[in-house]
């Protein structure tokens, strides 16, 4: 009878473990999958694809998701987080695809998720670094030939894994295109991979006997050529060049060539490879399967692919990111607060003189003095600090880079600011061009929200770079007559372009303005001047900092050149951004000056 009370209250005990809920904690361990890089493995030093996936199962998150990228020493690694909000309802999924920065293949990729205030997810990530990546989009994981020294690592993607931020392709050496699905293709993805390649990337697409494996329209704008039907051919040209005999005929796609592309092999007429320029990239075409069997057994295969290989991107645009290093501050202090230092000044000494001569006799005139002294340094101190902590260094320059008769043009603005010591700066970023990044990575926050992209800082150096693709507003080439340069230039926009001006090998000529239409010069050699000496003369722009931009991209073109081809002419001008229908300005905090109303045109005319 006495077990009989024990034996109720662990009957009880039992009956409420059964009814009593889940933990809530269980129910909100989100699922959470990670990928980074191309199937893990990056190229360190570059800009990477980072894809998220959170399911946070029955109950949803109200939260953000926070990666985080570190680069440097144990001791003062230089640290930047990215953050998303994050806001899943119950049932829902949340899943993006983003690119970060990996510098530095000592420290892992950092990714936690928070709902409220409660870490609910934390993973340290370490992907494979590779010198190069060959970025295969194909459903058969093989046939591709890694060949080089070092050889490059072959990855095998499908549609879905390709980036949607042209600057993840950064560590890419080339893109091969076997198959192609439009409805697994996104036109994030597809606008992404447009833009790499007009800014230097490189993309094969292999063609052969089965042509329903690629989806053409995505690619519409950028193929060399339409394949039609298919025939067999002995492919004596790839024996001649490579070097070895083909043991069977070849199946192979007749190409009709697109205009502005050109055959670079052919066989009794018919195209075997077609490439077209795009800005600064370049898309091959092959009308043979690297996975034909026939292909396989060719040796010269490999001579092939290395010759591919061998021609890396050209990822390095005419100007670099320190530009804004080179160019001054807004603007000077205004005179007002000049003339208030110089009063100031002058009131100083002037106390100080009068209390000398009215205190000097008497006892105790140090003590008077000393308090004068504390009194006006204290406010000398106070006023520049106050100084210090508005002059905020601010340099903005915004450039239109092309390449003529390359059809696209890269539009870039370069944001450098310095925030005074121990002050947190935060500048928000309207969602104006296709991607924005960070050069290079700090101690920064960057926050991604609908509104707009928000950079916080802690009196750090931070350089933004903003960064789209324009269509070519300007065209144009130059060849040698006599001696002068004979220039021609087609401006497509409504406006004129005013006071251009021609430079080559350090040397500047003005040229007239230009009207929309068609132009030519012919360039007189007495005309010439030195780059230093135009600038010096303010006839190479409307203010200091126009003159320091140009000054500082052009005239060294010996030694550290910032400008690849050394030996091609280069056309300037300043053009309205409004005209280019584009808006490429943003509102930088409250500081003293705002960005320039104006582009910086840069033309590289090609010879002819």
């Amino acid at each position: 009878m006495r077990a009989m009370p024990a034996l109720l209250s662990l009957g009880a005990i039992f009956v409420l473990a059964l009814l009593w809920p889940p933990s809530s904690s269980a129910q909100t361990s989100p699922l959470v999958s990670l990928r980074i890089g191309f199937d893990g493995y990056v190229v360190p030093g570059s800009w990477v694809p980072l894809a998220v996936r959170v399911d946070p199962g029955e109950k949803g998150i109200d939260g953000e998701v926070m990666v985080e990228t570190r680069e440097g020493s144990r001791a003062n690694p230089s640290l930047t987080r990215y953050r998303w909000r994050l806001k899943i309802p119950p049932g829902g999924v949340f899943q993006f695809s983003h690119a970060i920065p990996y510098t530095d293949a000592r420290w892992p990729v950092r990714v936690e998720v928070r709902s409220g205030r409660t870490v609910v997810f934390q993973e340290e990530v370490r992907p494979h670094p590779v010198e190069s990546l060959v970025v295969v989009l194909s459903r058969v994981r093989e046939g591709v030939g890694a060949v080089g020294s070092p050889p490059p690592v072959v990855v095998y993607v499908r549609e879905e894994d390709l980036p949607v931020h042209p600057w993840a392709y950064e560590g890419v050496r080339l893109l091969v295109i076997h198959d192609l699905s439009s409805r697994r293709l996104d036109e994030d993805r597809r606008r992404a991979l447009l833009s790499w390649i007009a800014q230097g990337g490189r993309v094969l697409i292999s063609t052969g006997e089965s042509l329903g494996r690629i989806d053409w329209e995505p690619l519409q704008s950028v193929l060399p050529a339409i394949p039609t039907s298919t025939r067999y051919i002995p492919p004596r040209a790839l024996a001649a060049r490579y070097g070895e005999v083909f043991p069977h005929p070849l199946p192979v796609a007749q190409l009709m060539r697109l205009p502005g592309s050109t055959v670079s092999l052919s066989e009794g007429g018919i195209p075997l490879m077609a490439e077209r320029p795009l800005g600064r990239g370049r898309v091959v075409m092959w009308a043979f399967d690297y996975l034909d069997p026939s292909f396989l057994r060719w040796p010269g295969r490999f001579s092939l692919w290395k010759e591919v290989l061998q021609d890396p991107p050209r990822l390095r645009r005419i100007l670099i990111p320190e530009v804004t290093e080179i160019l001054p501050s807004s603007q000077p202090l205004p005179r007002g607060v000049l003339l208030g230092l110089g009063l100031g000044m002058i009131s100083y000494i002037g106390v100080i003189r009068w209390l000398m001569r009215r205190f000097a006799p008497l006892h105790g005139w140090w003590l008077g003095l000393l308090l004068a002294a504390i009194v006006f340094s204290g406010g000398f101190w106070t006023g520049s600090a106050v100084l210090r902590s508005r002059s905020v260094s601010l340099a903005w320059a915004t450039t239109l880079e092309a390449e003529g008769e390359s059809r696209v043009a890269v539009l870039a603005s370069y944001l450098r600011w310095i925030g005074p010591p121990g002050r947190r700066n935060e500048i928000l970023l309207p969602q104006a061009f296709s991607f924005l990044r960070l050069l290079p990575p700090g101690s920064i926050e960057v926050k991604v929200e609908p509104e707009g992209v928000r950079v916080q800082t802690s009196g750090r150096l931070t350089t933004l770079e903003m960064t789209g693709i324009a269509p070519l507003p300007f065209d144009g080439w130059v060849q040698e007559v006599r001696g002068a340069l004979e220039v021609w230039v087609t401006n497509r926009l409504s406006q004129a372009l005013e006071d251009p001006l021609l430079v080559f090998q350090g040397n500047v000529q003005r040229l007239p303005s230009l009207p929309p239409g068609e132009g030519r010069w012919l360039t007189s050699s007495g005309r010439w001047l030195p780059f230093d000496f135009a600038g010096d003369e303010r006839a190479l722009g409307q203010t200091p900092s126009e003159i320091g931009l140009l000054r500082w991209t052009f005239p060294r073109l010996s030694g550290s050149a910032t400008i690849e081809e050394r030996g091609v002419p280069f056309l300037l001008g300043w053009i309205d951004p409004h005209a280019l229908g584009v808006d490429p300005s943003t509102e930088p905090p409250s500081l003293w000056g705002k960005p320039p109303g104006r582009v910086l045109l840069i033309l590289q005319l090609p010879w002819r």
